[in-house]
């Protein structure tokens, strides 16, 4: 019996010592180890500098790189970064300790070229406007400065280009063995041409200079780049000078725009036209009253003279409710010729008024003395006349002030989309205050005998205008109507 006992204890013992053996290896068991190789990006360019890094981890994601040794095709890399200049595909392999992991990468031909950009889809034609030229190899860097860049084969100083010549231009960069075009599209500069004169007549027995100027329909001064013509025939510069009695035609040219023809003469004074615009900025009808009337004196005649009164807004004329009274005026815009309500303003009536003679002569003159105009006004009379009164007056110009636009949904309308009210919109011509009585300062009668000539001096407070775009206008009143203007600037 105990000898069984015994057996039994043996065997129980034998079998425990087998299951700890086999839990024992179990547990000895783990997963295999391994590493994995990472690329910062899918290709590189052959260019030789273009490149890959290399980034080992292992099971855990542990960063083993700078313990592991990578190879491309075999050949070691002294680090985890890699360049070619041969394009193909490669065998990256990563090894460390006793572990491997390879990968392949391409490397893609390395294509030598020029990229050129403008700042710029387009310019206008008119010699200021200019595209600024960039120049970038390959690896979009900026090589501008050393290369040569040529514009219809004409090599340029800079890399910026300006035309007076419309059209499609031809853009060309060398550096080195390389070149890069592209088409410029230089658009035609179209603009409106106000030419004017210091006077518009004066005397053959002591003729005085004619003195013409151009303002753009920024009423910018371009006087020093346009031509002249007198009577068809090119002037050097922008004077004139004549003792012949008789009527002399005066047009610019500038870039493909011309202005309207001024009439002057010598021993006579053509008709200049007064117009009177009657407008406010928050009347949406009155922009395109105005833009008809420049349209006018920049194409039909230029012996127009313009003076826009304002009523309730900013610029208000002190004195409005007196003409509105004396013309009976009942809204905005509202226009009248030479302050003869009856004249229509049509293009036909300004040639036909323009075309008529004066038998007396303006010449204003304005001087700025800090915040004072220093305005001399000379009358000249190319026979006898009587009962004369003259206005004088000062307007501003470039005054910005939004306008209302009642034409913004209109397709066919000079402002379409250009915005209800428009943002800083260019108010000109602005009567801001008269010198004389609103109605006229009589002349003497015997200061208005043939071959005489009568001075007016005023000295007024302009600190409130803008004082660099000033002009004066002056016109002669006979039997309440106004046979004769002149408007003379400082622009």
């Amino acid at each position: 019996m105990k000898k069984n006992i015994s057996l039994f204890l043996s065997l129980l013992f034998f079998l425990s010592i087998n299951l700890v053996s086999c839990s024992s290896d179990e547990d000895d068991l783990s997963v295999d180890e391994k590493i994995s190789i990472h690329l910062n990006k899918e290709f590189i360019i052959a260019n030789g500098e273009d490149a890959i890094i290399f980034t080992v981890k292992d099971n855990d994601s542990n960063d083993v790189t700078t313990a592991s040794e990578i190879y491309i095709d075999g050949v070691k890399l002294e680090s985890n970064k890699f360049t070619s200049t041969s394009e193909g595909e490669y065998t990256a392999k990563a090894v460390y300790k006793d572990l491997e992991a390879t990968t392949s990468i391409k490397v893609r031909p390395f294509e030598v070229r020029l990229y050129l950009s403008t700042d710029k889809t387009f310019i206008l034609a008119d010699g200021k406007e200019a595209f600024t030229i960039t120049v970038k190899d390959q690896n979009q860097k900026d090589i501008t400065s050393v290369a040569k860049i040529y514009v219809d084969d004409v090599k340029l100083e800079n890399n910026s280009y300006s035309s007076t010549t419309a059209g499609t231009h031809t853009l060309k960069a060398v550096y080195e063995k390389l070149e890069a075009t592209l088409d410029l599209d230089v658009r035609p500069y179209k603009t409106r041409l106000y030419i004017s004169s210091n006077q518009t007549s004066t005397f053959s027995s002591a003729p005085q200079e004619f003195v013409f100027k151009v303002l753009d329909s920024k009423m910018t001064n371009i006087s020093s780049q346009v031509k002249f013509y007198v009577d068809d025939n090119l002037i050097d510069g922008n004077t004139f000078n004549s003792s012949t009695p008789g009527r002399h035609k005066v047009r610019a040219e500038f870039l493909g725009n011309t202005s309207a023809d001024l009439s002057i003469g010598v021993d006579m004074s053509p008709r200049n036209v007064l117009v009177e615009d009657y407008t406010a900025t928050w009347c949406g009808y009155c922009p395109e009253s105005m833009y008809h009337l420049e349209e006018m004196k920049s194409k039909t005649s230029a012996n127009l003279v313009i003076s826009a009164i304002h009523g309730s807004d900013e610029f208000q004329y002190a004195k409005i409710e007196s003409l509105f009274s004396t013309y009976n005026i009942s809204g905005y815009p509202t226009k009248i010729a030479n302050r003869k309500v009856s004249q229509e303003i049509y293009e036909s009536n300004l040639t036909s008024l323009v075309n008529e003679s004066c038998d007396l002569g303006i010449k204003p003159n304005l001087t700025l003395n800090g915040n004072e105009a220093q305005v001399d006004v000379f009358v000249e009379s190319y026979k006898d006349v009587e009962n004369i009164k003259i206005v004088v007056a000062i307007c501003d110009n470039n005054q910005l002030a939004d306008q209302a636009n009642y034409y913004n949904s209109n397709a066919t309308s000079n402002f379409y989309q250009a915005g209800d009210p428009m943002k800083n919109f260019q108010h000109n011509y602005i009567l801001r205050k008269t010198l004389t009585d609103l109605y006229g300062d009589a002349i003497p009668n015997e200061k208005l005998t043939q071959g005489s000539s009568y001075k007016l001096s005023f000295t007024t407070d302009v600190s409130k205008y803008n004082k660099a775009h000033l002009s004066v206008i002056a016109f002669l009143v006979k039997d309440a109507e106004v046979i004769n203007a002149i408007s003379v600037d400082n622009l």
